[in-house]
């Protein structure tokens, strides 16, 4: 299990049903289209990649390999452009 988050520099705000982004660092806009923008909804709210991929194939028509997939894609290149960041795990238990 993975928590991811959006990062201080990033700022993200709904229009319309869809994602748009601004990069704060580099002034860079960005727009998501659906799965992209469910997906960056869900990590704000603090959810973890296993129930975003639960959550993606409840509400879009795809399978889990697909979803899966697509999942693995769509955080692979967020992280890679600095919108989307790993959050480091909760305190150890003792």
């Amino acid at each position: 299990m993975t928590r991811f988050g959006i990062p201080d520099h990033v700022a993200f705000e709904m229009l319309d049903g869809e994602a748009v982004v601004l990069d704060l660092e580099s002034g860079t806009y960005y727009s998501f289209n659906s799965v992209a923008t469910r997906v960056l909804q869900l990590f704000a709210d603090g959810h973890d990649d296993e129930s975003v991929r639960a959550s993606l194939l409840e509400e879009f028509d795809v399978d889990e390999t697909t979803a899966t997939a697509d999942l693995e894609e769509c955080v692979t290149e967020l992280v890679g452009r600095g919108l989307l960041r790993v959050e480091p795990d909760g305190p150890s238990e003792p």
